[in-house]
């Protein structure tokens, strides 16, 4: 311990502002490293999601963003869902839309999903009690409309329970009964990225039947294109359907394979994760520089105090040790900073209300922050690693050494 202290103080600690440097740009690194092992992981989970969202033969649509000014109306959008009806198997859903509803006493803003019945079949979503979701209802002045809410929302809307909503996608207050609660934890994938997952602890899952788009306001009906997948078909008819929103609407939206949606979203991934790589390996040898050279220069300042040093029995073996208790401390420090950054966070959306962020999980984090946390670990270990023993090599080239701590 007293030879531990004399290398904190003498030697790690000389240079105090390279010290808390040091000790910064790893916490950079390994928040770096967590966010990207978390995205990469979050990316695996939802391509396997999406396996079954987007099967064999199916086509996911995405918007060619323009210049030209959109002439939509709810009739030409109609028109095209009544071809969609007519000549397609289609699955479409529409998140986002915030409604608000009293939840322990205060007036909550919590997201609406709006899925039809292949997007349901396609999702594989799981209760935790209650029925599954039924399509076979027509949207009327009186009708109930049977909805599944999140496990969290469950507490204050149980079974049965009723809840009257004003929604921009339709023009009165609809009435919605309450026949399922989800699984702790479900979550959706999106179409196109698939490393965003939305939780929907707090949210309302509401089901889209053909009466229902018949009454329904623009903003449902267009959002539900922007978010289509063409079921059973080929490239042909998928074009046709392009076609057919292009006329109507003066909408651009192109139809991928599942092989095209892939690729197109793993061309985004990789290109990102080969940016942030170059970043942190950037930032981890300027670290790593950092600290052999703050060591080094402190053990030639040091010559004197090492021969002291030699009456505590100071050898390569201890100093070696003495280095790896340093860095163990350090990088678990930091990493305790990170899960703290993440555990915060994650109290903080509940705490808000952020629907999308609630999550119950062990510890309050889902099992892609522990994996990622876990990567980090790893990759301190090595960095760790690299850093003792290239130091031990650069120490016993100092002369002093050779003569003293041999």
């Amino acid at each position: 311990m007293r030879a531990f202290k004399f290398f904190v103080n003498k030697i790690f600690l000389r240079k105090i502002v390279l010290c808390i440097s040091v000790i910064f740009l790893m916490l950079f690194v390994n928040y770096t490293v967590f966010s990207s092992s978390r995205t990469l992981i979050s990316s695996y989970q939802g391509s396997k999601q999406m396996q079954s969202m987007n099967p064999e033969n199916s086509y996911v649509g995405m918007e060619n963003v323009s210049d030209d000014e959109q002439d939509i109306s709810e009739e030409k959008v109609q028109e095209v869902y009544k071809y969609l009806e007519k000549n397609c198997q289609y699955s479409m859903y529409h998140e986002g839309e915030m409604i608000h509803i009293p939840i322990n006493n205060e007036i909550t803003e919590i997201p609406i999903t709006y899925i039809n019945e292949e997007y349901y079949k396609l999702s594989n979503i799981e209760l935790s009690k209650g029925k599954k979701l039924n399509f076979d209802f027509k949207f009327s002045k009186n009708a109930e409309i049977p909805v599944l809410v999140g496990n969290e929302l469950a507490k204050d809307y149980p079974i049965g329970s009723k809840i009257k909503i004003k929604t921009g996608s339709f023009d009165k207050k609809i009435v919605l009964k309450v026949s399922g609660v989800l699984k702790k934890d479900f979550c959706y994938t999106n179409n196109r990225l698939f490393c965003s997952q939305e939780y929907q602890n707090f949210s309302i899952i509401f089901p889209v039947n053909r009466s229902v788009i018949k009454n329904a306001n623009l903003d449902l009906l267009e959002n539900g294109l922007y978010n289509l997948i063409i079921l059973n078909t080929n490239k042909e008819s998928a074009n046709k359907v392009s076609k057919v929103i292009k006329d109507k609407l003066n909408i651009n939206i192109e139809f991928m394979s599942r092989e095209q949606n892939k690729a197109f979203f793993d061309d985004y991934l990789y290109s990102a994760i080969r940016f942030i790589g170059i970043i942190v390996g950037i930032i981890l040898l300027i670290t790593m520089s950092i600290s052999i050279w703050n060591v080094i220069v402190s053990v030639r300042l040091m010559k004197k105090d090492f021969t002291i040093s030699l009456l505590t029995g100071l050898s390569y073996s201890k100093l070696r040790k003495i280095l790896y208790s340093f860095y163990t401390l350090m990088f678990s420090a930091d990493t305790m900073i990170v899960f703290l950054i993440i555990f915060f966070d994650r109290k903080r959306a509940w705490h808000e209300k952020n629907s999308y962020g609630c999550i119950y999980g062990v510890l309050g984090l889902a099992d892609k922050d522990w994996m990622a946390l876990l990567i980090v670990i790893v990759v301190d270990v090595i960095v760790g690693t690299i850093l003792v023993e290239s130091m031990m090599y650069k120490i016993k080239k100092i002369p002093i050494s050779l003569g003293v701590l041999q």
